[in-house]
């Protein structure tokens, strides 16, 4: 159950524990890659998972999102799309958005987490774009050159 003030309870306590200490075990996690569509699956192998989506998405938001804002502002506004300062905290947070997914009974992934990601780069990366440099013409007389060889 939860409280109506919105304040942790023991369940929730329990729950963050286990975060952070799985967190601290691991530095890599079980990312599923693109040539690993296994995952598509889940749902028909694995029918006894019981996710808990109102928990989850409180997990993605209170924990994992609270940790990501907090090291992102942290960091220049103008330095948020270069990827060299911000590619080890976007890191930690799919690794903490992998493992509360897990931990919340939750397949990986899933639409709540895309949402959460959607959210998530709609606040820091919506103005970040390649920039791509305009290939210029070469000059005319090479260009005749060439053709004539």
């Amino acid at each position: 159950t939860t409280n109506p003030n919105n304040k942790a309870t023991d369940l929730y306590k329990d729950k963050l524990k286990d975060i952070e200490d799985e967190l601290e075990k691991t530095n890599t996690s079980l990312i599923i890659t693109e040539d690993n569509e296994h995952f598509q699956d889940q749902e028909n192998e694995m029918p006894f998972k019981h996710c808990h989506r109102g928990e989850l998405i409180q997990l993605f938001h209170q924990y994992c999102g609270k940790r990501f804002h907090a090291e992102m502002h942290g960091i220049h506004k103008n330095d948020w799309c270069v990827l060299k300062h911000i590619i080890r905290i976007y890191n930690n947070l799919t690794v903490c958005v992998e493992l509360v997914t897990g931990l919340s009974d939750c397949y990986f992934p899933n639409t709540d987490v895309q949402d959460f990601f959607v959210y998530i780069h709609s606040t820091y990366f919506q103005n970040c774009t390649e920039i791509e440099e305009l290939l210029k013409d070469a000059p005319t007389s090479l260009v005749v050159a060439l053709t004539i060889i």
